[in-house]
């Protein structure tokens, strides 16, 4: 079986990533290890990190570096340096999950290729709602969605190689970037 580490990316957004985490905790296939990775957020966000790997069922790893502007990429490398799992889907602090999104990355998984998506947009009113604790997520037909992303609220597992799901995206196959593997990249 393919070992996945889930990396998130954040900075300064203790509130989505509490409902990001919300969202890994529910998947029905959890990340084999989580790690955070953190340009230089302060003591709410490592809270909110330390609550969740209290109860989580797999290792959590805080990956912190001092802010010094936007350095998302380099907090990214050196999470990534830091775990052994095959496989590594990459997901920003503010990008909540389709409790499949683990599943249908491992589903799809090809050694030597890597998949991209697109995240479903928010306005600010459903970003509101989707910050409630508890709450669901939006559909295709969902208020504030943006109009030319709508589709991908579609979940679709079962297309060859095509997953559609909240926050998620339509999948291509293209050559591998790094002869180390698998990466996922959500844009």
């Amino acid at each position: 079986m393919t070992r996945c580490c889930l990396v998130v990316t954040t900075h300064e957004r203790p509130d989505a990533l509490e409902r990001v985490l919300a969202a890994v905790a529910a998947q029905s296939r959890p990340p084999d290890e989580l790690i955070v990775a953190d340009d230089g957020s302060g003591p709410a966000t490592a809270q909110v990190v330390a609550q969740y790997a209290a109860r989580a069922p797999q290792p959590v790893h805080h990956v912190w570096q001092t802010h010094q502007g936007f350095r998302a990429g380099r907090i990214r490398n050196a999470a990534i340096a830091g775990t052994n799992c095959e496989y590594i889907v990459l997901l920003d602090g503010d990008m909540v999950a389709h409790p499949d999104f683990i599943a249908d990355h491992l589903a799809l998984a090809r050694r030597g290729y890597y998949g991209q998506g697109v995240r479903i947009l928010l306005d600010e009113a459903a970003t509101e709602r989707l910050l409630q604790p508890r709450s669901d997520l939006p559909g295709p037909l969902s208020p504030g969605l943006g109009l030319m992303r709508r589709a991908y609220a579609w979940r679709a597992p079962r297309w060859p190689g095509c997953c559609v799901a909240p926050r998620t995206a339509w999948w291509r196959s293209r050559p591998a970037i790094r002869a180390s593997g698998v990466t996922t990249w959500w844009l």
